[in-house]
C-alpha cells in the first residue's frame, strides 16, 4: 500500500483485490444458547462480541457465558459499570461487548479475537 497526501488529508492507496473471498456470515442468535466469536478487543481492553442489538430478538436480555462464569449484568453506560466487576453493554457501534470498569476486560477473562463465547438468551 502507499500513503498519499494532499494538502491536510491523507489517504491510502491498496493493492487490487483479484481473488475475494466471502466469509459466512454468523447466524443471527435466536433463544437458547448459541457460540458467538470475539471480533475485537479496543484498546481499553474491551472485549467486543459478534452480537448486535439489532439481531436480537424481542425482549432478549443477553448473558454471556466463559470460562466457567456467566456475566448477566448488562448496563447502558461504562459509567453504569460497577467497579472492577465484569459487565455487558451495547458500544456506539452497537455490538455486544464485555467491559471491566477501572480494568481491562480481555485480561480478567483471557478472551482475545477469534475467541468463542456463549450467548445466551
Amino acid at each position: 500500500s502507499q500513503v498519499g497526501v494532499v494538502g491536510s488529508l491523507c489517504f491510502w492507496s491498496f493493492a487490487q483485490v483479484h481473488d475475494p473471498v466471502r466469509l459466512p456470515a454468523t447466524p443471527a442468535p435466536s433463544f437458547g444458547e448459541s457460540v458467538v466469536p470475539v471480533l475485537w478487543v479496543d484498546r481499553f481492553g474491551n472485549v467486543v462480541l459478534d452480537v448486535p442489538r439489532a439481531a436480537l430478538p424481542e425482549g432478549a436480555v443477553p448473558r454471556i457465558r466463559t470460562a466457567g462464569t456467566t456475566l448477566d449484568a448488562l448496563v447502558h453506560t461504562y459509567g453504569d459499570a460497577p467497579s472492577a466487576q465484569p459487565v455487558l453493554l451495547f458500544g456506539s457501534a452497537g455490538y455486544l461487548e464485555i467491559a471491566v470498569s477501572g480494568s481491562r476486560a480481555d485480561a480478567a477473562l483471557g478472551l482475545r479475537v477469534g475467541d468463542e463465547v456463549s450467548l445466551l438468551l
